[in-house]
């Protein structure tokens, strides 16, 4: 027998590995590679489920048309929603936004997050809503301060397989939301960095490959979020209402608009392997028009709650204990027992020191006689869905403001001011921009250096019916977090009768 020496035996050892090494089917394993594709149909700040502009854009039936022609081209389809959606319109002010929620099941909806608006109507309205969507509400921060949960059953993060790849869905909102709407303020909100990190995360550890932030917050906050978490692959932005897009780092951060009159389209491409992750996104804003067809099942749908609507219009909401005169020929020339009503409430609305509006915004050119109001009353008196601002401006700017309003008094031009908070008397037969003969704030002579607070329509603030120099006042509150000017009065109603009178706070030289 042959003897092997150690020597031996360690030289046919090297030898064999060295032979193995060489034998395909016993190689070490590499990491396999794989790769997948999502596409994610976005909206935010949605208000309507009609068509807006006349019927011309926008439109949930439209939306779900969209989402079928896409899912056949691109099957791993998840629609989403930034927040704002269950406020304000008119027809949430009936209905407390449930026209919202069916609309959006019928729709396709998959996600969504919540916005300050979601809890305009109270936290229990919020949870009924929640409870009758077929979609997954999404929350990392609104947390329910007595069990440290997300609020109502929303969940942290969802965890979606698709299209081959595995998608984290988280969810974030503006804290600020506890001073934006009166819902909000007994929820807890933490910091969205803090809170996005950590879940985002938890997120990883579920072998996520791409993720995805729902947030209603302003752009500002999106990009310090990318950039304090670049974990965050696409940011699915709402709360502004224009159409806003940014790179921050390797995150994009889109926001569609407003009122679904875009679809946002985001297709994210994922390759996972031996050299790490890589993703690619490319994003497209998708006008919705008129050529774009209704879906049928929601169209009908639609037209069922604008059915309701009209039923909803009839029903009594208050009374009025004089009668509301809204003729043209005391709203637009003279101060007016409705038009200090309105002014007054949106005033208090927003402790401003005046409120300024003009008396073309109150519509109807009729005398509502004394008794029972509806809700078509109101509406017929404020029509415009005008959203109330707080503006700070100089004395010399609320003056000029003032002289605008002024300018067209012959006319009967609906321009002419309404106010509160502030007395002021004019001469119509002086050249228009010197027709003031006094202004007082607070009993007071109008400062032209002291800065005042201003209530007024978000349709003054944009200069409109010559109110040019309102559109360089530093905003307060923006469109976006005031109240319904139809809303201010709906919820006077309910504390009983109106009684509106006036009292010499606008003088006319006779």
């Amino acid at each position: 027998m042959r003897t092997v020496t150690r020597r031996t035996f360690l030289s046919l050892l090297v030898a064999g590995l060295l032979f193995l090494t060489g034998i395909p089917s016993l190689q070490a394993a590499a990491p396999v590679e794989r790769s997948g594709r999502v596409t994610i149909l976005q909206l935010n700040d949605l208000y309507d489920i009609m068509p807006v502009e006349k019927g011309k854009k926008g439109g949930l039936a439209r939306i779900a048309t969209l989402r079928d022609r896409i899912a056949k081209e691109s099957p791993d389809v998840v629609l989403v929603l930034a927040g704002d959606f269950l406020s304000p319109s008119t027809m949430s002010s009936v209905f407390q936004g449930s026209q919202m929620v069916a609309t959006l099941n019928a729709a396709g909806l998959d996600l969504a997050t919540f916005g300050n608006h979601e809890f305009d109507f109270g936290e229990q309205v919020t949870q009924q809503r929640m409870s009758e969507s077929r979609f997954t509400w999404v929350s990392s921060n609104v947390l329910d301060p007595t069990t440290g949960l997300p609020f109502g059953n929303a969940v942290s993060f969802v965890l979606r397989e698709v299209g081959g790849i595995r998608v984290a869905f988280i969810g974030l909102t503006t804290p600020e939301t506890r001073v934006l709407s009166k819902g909000g303020r007994n929820l807890k909100f933490l910091n969205p960095i803090d809170a996005a990190k950590d879940v985002v995360a938890r997120a990883r550890r579920t072998k996520a490959d791409v993720i995805v932030a729902l947030t209603h917050q302003d752009m500002a906050d999106d990009t310090k979020l990318a950039a304090a978490v670049p974990e965050i692959d696409v940011i699915v932005g709402g709360h502004e209402h224009d159409p806003l897009d940014a790179r921050a780092g390797k995150t994009l951060i889109l926001k569609t608009g407003s009122d679904a009159v875009s679809l946002g389209r985001i297709d994210v491409a994922v390759t996972v392997g031996q050299g790490g992750r890589r993703v690619e996104s490319k994003w497209e804003l998708i006008p919705v028009t008129d050529a774009i067809p209704e879906k049928p099942s929601v169209a009908a749908l639609v037209k069922q709650y604008e059915g309701l609507m009209t039923a909803e219009l009839k029903q009594v909401v208050g009374a009025t204990s004089v009668p509301l005169d809204t003729r043209n020929e005391t709203v637009r020339v003279k101060e007016s027992p409705i038009g200090n009503l309105i002014a007054d409430l949106m005033r208090e609305a927003l402790g401003a020191d005046v409120a300024l509006v003009n008396g073309g915004g109150i519509r109807g050119n009729a005398v509502t006689p004394a008794g029972p109001l509806t809700r078509g009353d109101v509406l017929k008196i404020l029509p415009f869905a005008n959203k109330v601002v707080k503006l700070e401006v100089t004395g010399d700017a609320l003056r000029a403001a003032l002289e605008n309003g002024l300018s067209q008094h012959e006319r009967t031009a609906g321009r002419f001011p309404q106010v509160s908070g502030l007395r002021y008397a004019f001469d119509p037969k002086r050249p228009a921009g010197s027709r003031l003969t006094s202004v007082t704030v607070g009993g007071k002579p109008l400062d032209p250096a002291v800065r005042y607070s201003v209530a007024t329509f978000e349709f003054l603030m944009g200069g409109g019916d010559g109110y040019t120099t309102l559109q360089q006042a530093k905003v307060l509150v923006a469109p976006m977090y005031g109240p319904m000017d139809s809303d201010l009065i709906l919820e006077r109603l309910k504390s009983g009768p109106l009684a509106p009178a006036v009292d010499g706070r606008i003088q006319v030289a006779q």
